[in-house]
């Protein structure tokens, strides 16, 4: 009776270690991408400089997690258009561009020049984009 007993108990533990694996393959953990893009937003501020570097921060960011965060981001110097850049960040809330060795930034020039930074946002999920639209932002100080 005791030899059944213990088969028995590992029947169930290993039935029980059979449904847990399922269920962390079923339900992974972490939270769940959501499709809305409701509760996004794009920001741009800035630009500002850095020793000679000058650099807008610009974000796309949202609430919940979502599938795909995408940001563009332009840096114009008196109208012209310097430097652009763009991330894509997976299962996230939030994707940056900003001053970085991947970000976006360009050296500063003598004179007085008018700084100004753009950026664009998208939500990605499972090959569908949503577009969030523009955000733009000029420099409030002189360099």
């Amino acid at each position: 009776a005791m030899l059944g007993m213990s088969s028995r108990t590992r029947q169930l533990a290993f039935a029980g270690a059979v449904l847990a694996s399922v269920l962390i393959v079923i339900l992974p953990p972490g939270e769940e991408a959501s499709a809305a893009h409701g509760d996004c937003r794009v920001t741009a501020e800035g630009p500002f400089i850095y020793v000679d570097l000058v650099f807008p921060v610009t974000k796309t960011e949202c609430d919940t997690v979502k599938q795909g965060i995408h940001v563009e981001a332009t840096l114009a110097m008196d109208g012209s258009v310097v430097a652009t850049a763009s991330r894509t960040c997976r299962k996230t809330n939030i994707c940056w561009l900003a001053l970085a060795s991947d970000g976006i930034f360009t050296h500063d020039v003598p004179g007085d020049q008018r700084w100004c930074g753009t950026a664009t946002g998208s939500i990605n999920n499972r090959g569908s984009r949503h577009a969030l639209g523009q955000a733009a932002s000029c420099e409030t100080e002189t360099f």
